[in-house]
């Protein structure tokens, strides 16, 4: 359970606030003791019931500790709750269990409903004190999802990059007379950028775009760049990595019409990217700073007449002047992707159920592709057919037109600009490369060297050479006949086969290609799950393993259960193992804050009488009762969790918190045991255990004579002993057997 602020650091608020804020953390306190006896009157076995007490008690103290300790007149009471969206698994378990599943987003919004309907009276109280109180909930999107936006950004950013240089390339030279200087500078930046890991950097990208907005204010004038990469640019040049300061950014983004005056840009430029680095950009010595830019702004010359936006220069060039390497799309390749974009959104609810992640990705290209602007960008097409390939090899098929589908293998076996051989030879196996990591290695690099002039650089070609090995180990044994290989882009791949899974429709028969003399597209249906199943079951029931005549090779339906059943099993395991971890955090956090914060005094003493008692710390402990040689211990103990509140509410956390970690440690174990690959997950786990151990082990129960370790459930404490033994056994040479673990000094945090 959260813990309450006792001293509140109130000196610098006005009397009325402060008046305010002791009567709201009276109230709070009064409330949370009620909650308290409530939750300690409450049987075990009523288990929601004890639950939605500790959550109550949770909320009021984390909000009693932000009132206690506002930000100067701001106190926050929002929260930030991470919004994983539809989970099948919890709503398959809610109607199993016969009760109306609400989704863990919709929870937290009731729970935070919840508390601030309890506090209304408090808020509007210390609102009328001249508090400015915030309630917001606020939901963002998971990280597997940012991660796909992020990786969008970064590709249009480096896509702008490349075509700024290329543009800087070709204008340098003619700056050679009026300012060589300049010119060298210019052409030093190319050469930093020739390098495919440079341009990734984002402290490179904003010097790309300084100096192309320096060049653009020279005779030169402005250069013809696409419409995405000049918005790119001019937002780079704007700004500074990890610049947030709003004062700055208004500065950093005058420097484009600040006239003969590249000393006070450059000052600028370098004030931001310093400003940047700092965790805290609101100082007192960072505004002194910008308000001297500031003023020496105002006093530089302004021009007569402004230079007209680059950004209009696009329209002004010629429609068909666009970047090399990059191409139009033509109308079959809009019409093919429009096509996949719907067909995708049919089968989205399948998809959500079936692989989570991949239904982050497919939402995301889903929302790409409902702008007309967007969906006609190469590089949202190609990512369109990446989907699809991924989408078709994990989940399920889609019904395409052959012409639809030629397309999107085309796409899927390139990128934009994409020209070098062995790279597309990379590009046309990723149909058939299982792992999904090197399949994203693979496109991440196609981009790259889709955006460079120079295509066969050393760089590259030992870029490429890496990737071809880890081709290699991926592929291991030859593909079978029902996994199939990939087919050259546009050639036309059998239906029914393991890459595309379509079929024919049976009226058409056989001879249906050649009655229509391959003049009419033939359409393609999907493979419902009946046929699977269906043909899965044919499979086994011909004792040779092949399919029956005239029917393609499947795989069997067993297996690709097997497979899908393993993979999900192995991503509950992942979460669960990740929720145990976190909570042995939280654990030896909690123990660590009692016995070295709020706890320390009492523990002190006990500790001190440990030292002269031959037994140490362990017999300290269990003489800690009634008629014990240490009886006086332990009446000085319950006295201090009896009338020092914040004491008690860090014990009472750090009890939770064991017993939590107690529980989700019994099922990581389950976990750990059955599977052979988590070697080193098992070692973190040994590591947490034998700390936590050793820290309850120092640590008195509420129960006379007991510790907190005595009082975890048997299977708990069987984990954390036999960890705590292995690491005296590392010290001492030799294991020892003991009935609990003992704190050394040497141990101890």
């Amino acid at each position: 359970m959260a813990e309450t602020p006792t001293d509140p650091p109130t000196a610098a608020l006005p009397a009325a606030m402060k008046a305010a804020q002791s009567e709201a953390l009276t109230a709070i306190n009064a409330s949370l003791q009620d909650l308290r006896t409530r939750f300690d009157g409450t049987d075990e076995d009523s288990y929601a019931t004890r639950l939605e007490l500790r959550n109550h008690i949770s909320d009021l103290a984390d909000a009693a500790n932000a009132i206690g300790r506002p930000s100067g007149s701001r106190i926050n009471l929002g929260r930030t709750v991470t919004d994983d969206g539809y989970d099948p698994e919890a709503a398959a378990a809610d109607r199993d269990s016969g009760i109306e599943h609400v989704s863990a987003a919709d929870q937290a919004r009731q729970r935070h409903d919840t508390m601030i309907g309890l506090l209304t009276p408090t808020i509007d109280s210390l609102r009328a004190a001249g508090f400015t109180v915030d309630t917001k909930l606020t939901f963002v999107e998971p990280p597997e999802y940012r991660e796909y936006q992020d990786m969008a950004a970064s590709d249009a950013r480096t896509s702008a990059t490349q075509e700024a240089l290329k543009q800087i390339e070709q204008s340098a030279p003619r700056l050679q007379g009026s300012d060589p200087k300049f010119a060298n500078a210019l052409q030093n930046l190319v050469r930093q950028g020739s390098d495919l890991d440079q341009q990734w950097q984002p402290a490179f990208q904003h010097k790309v775009a300084y100096a192309l907005q320096d060049l653009e204010k020279t005779p030169v004038g402005p250069v013809t760049l696409s419409g995405e990469s000049r918005a790119e640019m001019t937002r780079l040049a704007a700004s500074a990595p990890g610049l947030e300061n709003e004062r700055m950014l208004a500065l950093m983004n005058a420097t484009a019409s600040i006239a003969g005056n590249r000393g006070l840009i450059r000052e600028i430029r370098i004030t931001g990217a310093d400003i940047g680095l700092q965790t805290d950009q609101n100082t007192q010595e960072v505004e002194s700073r910008i308000a001297a830019l500031e003023n020496k702004v105002r006093l530089a010359p302004q021009p007569s007449q402004p230079t007209q936006s680059a950004g209009n220069n696009a329209s002004d060039a010629s429609a068909g002047e666009t970047r090399a390497g990059r191409e139009q799309p033509t109308a079959s390749e809009r019409n093919a992707v429009q096509d996949v974009l719907s067909k995708m959104e049919q089968v989205y609810p399948l998809v959500s159920g079936a692989d989570p992640k991949l239904a982050e990705r497919l939402d995301y290209v889903l929302r790409q592709g409902k702008g007309p602007d967007r969906r006609i960008q190469p590089d949202v097409q190609h990512y369109v057919a990446y989907t699809l390939q991924d989408l078709e090899k994990r989940v399920v098929p889609l019904a395409l037109s052959q012409d639809t589908r030629n397309e999107m293998a085309r796409l899927a076996s390139s990128a934009p600009g994409l020209e070098n051989d062995r790279m597309l030879a990379l590009m046309g196996r990723t149909a058939s490369i299982g792992n999904q990591t090197v399949v994203n290695e693979i496109r991440k690099l196609a981009g790259a060297i889709g955006r460079q002039a120079d295509q066969e650089k050393p760089d590259i070609h030992e870029k490429i050479d890496a990737l071809e090995t880890k081709v290699r180990l991926a592929a291991g044994p030859s593909p079978t006949a029902d996994e199939g290989t990939q087919s050259p882009p546009g050639e036309r791949q059998p239906a029914g086969n393991g890459v595309n899974g379509t079929r024919q429709p049976a009226s058409g028969g056989g001879n249906a290609g050649a009655q229509n003399g391959g003049q009419q597209p033939q359409i393609y249906y999907p493979r419902s799950v009946l046929d699977t199943i269906l043909s899965g079951l044919r499979m086994s029931g011909h004792s040779n393993g092949a399919p029956p005549p005239g029917q393609p090779a499947e795989t069997p339906m067993a297996d690709r259960l097997a497979a899908f059943e393993k993979r999900t099993q192995d991503e509950r395991d992942e979460g669960t193992l990740r929720g145990a971890i976190k909570s042995g955090r939280a654990a030896l956090d909690a123990l660590q804050a009692f016995n070295y914060g709020e706890g320390a005094a009492v523990m002190s003493r006990i500790h001190e009488a440990a030292k002269s008692d031959p037994g140490g710390l362990p017999a300290v402990l269990s003489e800690m009762r009634d008629g014990g040689r240490f009886a006086d211990l332990r009446g000085q103990f319950n006295t201090a969790l009896e009338k020092d509140r914040g004491l008690a509410n860090a014990y009472d956390k750090a009890a939770a918190a064991l017993g939590s970690y107690g529980t989700h440690r019994s099922t990581a174990q389950e976990i750990l045991s059955r599977r052979s690959d988590l070697g080193a997950i098992n070692a973190r786990f040994e590591q947490m255990d034998a700390e936590i151990g050793e820290a309850a082990a120092a640590t008195p129960s509420r129960n006379d004579g007991r510790s907190m370790f005595d009082d975890l459930a048997k299977k708990a404490a069987e984990l954390l002993q036999r960890a705590v033994d292995a690491v005296k056994a590392a010290f001492t040479g030799s294991p020892t057997a003991t009935s609990q673990p003992t704190a050394s000094p040497s141990m101890s945090p």
